[in-house]
This record gives C-alpha cells, structure tokens and sequence, in this order.
C-alpha cells in the first residue's frame, strides 16, 4: 500500500498544479485527502460512510451518524469484540435500505466477468463497491469515476486515491464484485452489453436475534479506525 499511496500522493499534487494551486497554500495532504469524503467513525461502519460519501456526491448532505439513524434508528446493530460491544459490519441490503430512506432509488449488481466488471463500473459510477485492497476485511468504498486506466476511489478509512484499473478488478474479485448504484429514477434491468451482469439481492436488512445498543451509547466509545494515522471521523 505504500507504493499505492505514493501514486496517489503524486496524483494530488499534480491535479493541484494543474489547477493553478500551490501546494503550500493547502491546509494539510490529510484534508486535501479527505475532501469530500465521510470518513468512518466506528471499525465496522465503512458502508454507512460510503453511502453518505455517494450521497453527498449527487446533491445531498449527509452526515455517517444520519446514515446510520437512516438504515437503523436510535438502536444500532452490535456485536461483542472482547469485553465491547461494537457497530456489527453493514451489508448490502442495509446500504438498499440507507439509499431508499434518504429518497433514492437503490439496486446491487454483482458483475459475472472481468469485461462486465470493467463496463459496470464504467457505467455506473459514481457507486459503492465492496473490496479487499488491503489484505484484510472486505470493505465498501465508493467509486467516483474511471480515466485514463485508473479507477478513482473514495475510502471511508483513508481518503481519496487512484488504483489500476487491473488492480480494482482484482480487488473487486474478492468482494464477489459487488456494485450499489443508486438514483433518483428506477433502475431499467441494466444488464450491460455481454448480459453477463446480474441483480444481487441476497442478504437481509437484520439478522436473527442480533442485538441493538442506543446510538449515544456505543458513540461514548467510538474507536477511529486510522486514529494512529491522525484521522479523525
């Protein structure tokens, strides 16, 4: 991840020349990173903070907290990690549910073949898709755009970044190539060229016997994921 986040650092400095800014005028690389991202505020919350990212990129103002309110109410799902209760981890249906209650129209794809991966997320950016680019746990990011062979991308845990286009697909692959797209229309059976794109509808909003902690409660004792980093949610 290093040498990734090199490139993306490069890439920034670059996008700011090119814009006439000087990089000394910038507040700090950190806020520069994170513009225009809703960084997560709890381990397991990268879906409600990606959705909100979505979100505020087509128009709206949403905060990880009013995602969260949106998709679960007072109560938030949790599960005991040693001797604390956290934030469960976010599935698909529960970003469908996010997107419907903040007034959009919400579908998941999963992408069958490398050439519907690459279409689908040429098509229907901006959205969130679930990867494993770190080696880790899968998490959602959103995906802003494709240019030039490289796929843009916004993380909830660390910022703004730019990846190979074979690098993304890779990484998709593990997270079963996972696609939110929402909108303010219904969807028309988008099937891409080669119909080779499926709707994915397969995970419920709660799951069985799950239990549930107010909100304020389990936020007394938020852990930022990339606390060591200096990012604050």
């Amino acid at each position: 991840m290093k040498t990734l986040h090199a490139f993306c650092l490069v890439a920034f400095c670059s996008a700011a020349a090119a814009a006439g800014t000087r990089v000394g005028e910038m507040t700090s690389m950190r806020e520069l990173r994170t513009s225009g991202v809703v960084m997560q505020g709890h381990e397991y919350s990268c879906g409600a903070a990606a959705l909100a990212t979505l979100i505020n990129l087509m128009g709206g103002n949403v905060s990880e907290q009013e995602m969260l309110a949106a998709i679960f109410g007072e109560n938030l799902p949790v599960v005991k990690r040693g001797e604390k209760y956290e934030l469960r981890a976010l599935n698909l249906a529960d970003l469908e549910k996010g997107a419907r209650e903040s007034g959009f129209k919400a579908l998941s794809f999963e992408a069958l073949t490398d050439g519907s991966a690459v279409e689908a997320v040429e098509e229907l950016a901006p959205s969130v898709a679930r990867l494993n680019l770190y080696g880790e746990k899968l998490h959602f990011v959103v995906i802003r755009g494709v240019s030039g062979g490289w796929v843009h991308i916004s993380d909830p845990g660390y910022g703004n970044f730019s990846v190979p286009l074979g690098t993304f697909v890779k990484s998709w692959e593990s997270g079963e190539r996972i696609l939110l797209a929402i909108g303010r229309r219904p969807f028309y059976a988008w099937k891409g060229k080669g119909g080779d794109l499926r709707v994915r509808r397969h995970e419920k909003e709660s799951l069985p016997g799950e239990p549930y902690l107010p909100a304020r409660d389990l936020y007394s004792s938020v852990r930022t994921r990339l606390s060591s980093a200096g990012i604050s949610p």
